[in-house]
């Protein structure tokens, strides 16, 4: 394995790359000094090496817009005195429009209604093209060959607008291809870095200069994604995938998925008596808080991920190319509809998320035996390796609770976290996990012999 892809000790993620980008005027190392903080970050927009190379391509083009300015009104004027036909400007284009309007006044043949949707079952193809021709010409200059139509005065030339249209579709394709590959992407504005630049210093735990910003996750299954990575005292570099989190250990040279410890053996617990202050902090910092919370997009962050898939884009493309024709209207609607279809979708996947968003616990006080003393701490605060009392809490009859004190379930109390009982028993309602709609009974530790599996 090269020293740019590093392995995994998980069965979901194949491999993690490292890289920096290849193009910034600020820093874009991500640090964190503690747990409850936000890691400082940069700003969203990052001015890369592309937005340079289309920077100085519009200058460009926008130069040589202006230089020809005019010139093919010029060269209009040039084959009008060649060829010797009138240029409908002035009072040319206001006579002609006025015999043009009337031209047909005294035809007994003039049409009078336009062509409905069934006539053309009756009519003749020619007579029935001719009509529609004659429909659509709203004035003299539509009667005349597009040669003899007289150009705008500051109309640029057509090849510097076609080269404009091009290039600006190129740098579209170019912003969409960061969103849809992620290997186009990291080719574009980032450097592969090697696993000894992920290396922070052991004075102060801060990464070394030019240190890797991003990783690229490899899972066995699905599309690679580019995520952050985010260097933590006493762990380093770390980077979070699917809820998980990897921690880069510089000695086997791989990411290591954070786990709680299981196989502890049966006399590790009669001698464990929770966490002391030496150990509360490094287990704050490794696991985290005790929340499963749904993140809930906007509906703009959403709307724009829908918008940016391949499959809308092509239709709003083509729904944009059949409006440069004289159908509009329509492109208009089809434009219109597949917005409002992208927003239902939006719709529909927020409420499916707060609909999970509202299966979690709420936040609850519980007693934990932390530094040899029983204290009351917040649900979210609990730790792998907290000792804590779970007791059925019945509240009182028209007991009416005090200012500031959590009302008391009368189910009982909730399980706030995967726990092994060390003593007592109790029956606990697994409807939520495995659907058994009959409570089962769990019994501590201590009816277990030593030597038994848990």
């Amino acid at each position: 394995m090269s020293n740019h892809v590093q392995e995994t000790d998980s069965k979901r993620v194949v491999s993690i790359s490292v890289y920096k980008p290849k193009l910034s005027f600020r820093g874009d190392v991500i640090q964190s000094s503690s747990l409850t903080t936000k890691s400082k970050q940069t700003s969203k927009f990052q001015l890369r090496g592309f937005h340079i190379l289309f920077g100085i391509l519009y200058i460009a083009l926008t130069t040589w817009m202006i230089s020809t300015i005019g010139h093919p009104y010029k060269l209009f004027l040039e084959r009008a005195d060649r060829d010797g036909f009138t240029i409908m400007e002035g009072l040319a284009k206001h006579r002609a429009e006025f015999t043009y309007a009337f031209s047909d006044l005294n035809d007994p043949d003039r049409p009078t209604e336009k062509i409905g949707w069934f006539d053309w079952m009756d009519a003749d193809i020619e007579d029935l093209h001719e009509r529609k021709k004659r429909e659509r010409e709203q004035s003299v200059l539509d009667s005349l060959p597009k040669s003899w139509r007289v150009p705008p005065k500051f109309q640029p030339g057509f090849w510097s607008m076609l080269v404009s249209g091009l290039v600006g579709i190129c740098n579209a394709l170019v912003v969409l291809l960061q969103h849809w590959s992620v290997g186009f992407d990291v080719w574009l504005n980032y450097t592969s870095c090697t696993s000894e630049q992920l290396v922070v210093d052991e004075e102060d735990d801060t990464p070394t200069t030019g240190a890797p910003t991003h990783a690229r996750v490899s899972p066995l299954k699905g599309k690679d994604v580019l995520v952050p990575i985010l260097y933590r005292p006493t762990l380093g570099a770390t980077v979070t995938y699917h809820r998980r989190q990897y921690v880069y250990n510089p000695q086997s040279q791989t990411w290591c998925k954070i786990r709680c410890r299981t196989d502890m053996p049966l006399p590790f617990f009669s001698t464990w008596v929770g966490h002391a202050l030496a150990t509360l902090l490094p287990a704050e910092i490794r696991f985290g808080p005790n929340i499963f919370d749904v993140v809930q997009p906007t509906f703009f962050g959403i709307d724009k991920l829908q918008l940016l898939s391949p499959f809308t884009v092509f239709q709003v493309f083509c729904a944009i190319l059949w409006m440069l024709d004289e159908y509009w209207q329509y492109s208009m609607f089809t434009l219109v509809m597949i917005l409002i279809f992208e927003a239902t979708v939006v719709f529909s996947r927020i409420k499916s998320l707060s609909a999970l968003r509202g299966m979690g616990n709420p936040n609850r006080r519980v007693m934990v035996y932390r530094n040899r003393i029983w204290m009351m701490v917040d649900s979210h605060e609990l730790l792998p390796g907290d000792v804590f009392s779970l007791t059925r809490k019945i509240a009182k009859k028209n007991a009416v609770p005090k200012p500031g004190q959590p009302k008391v379930d009368e189910q009982g109390d909730v399980v706030v976290a995967d726990c092994l009982l060390l003593r007592g028993a109790t029956v606990v309602n697994e409807a939520s996990l495995t659907g058994e709609s009959v409570p089962q009974m769990k019994e501590g530790l201590v009816e277990l012999e030593e030597g038994v599996s848990l």
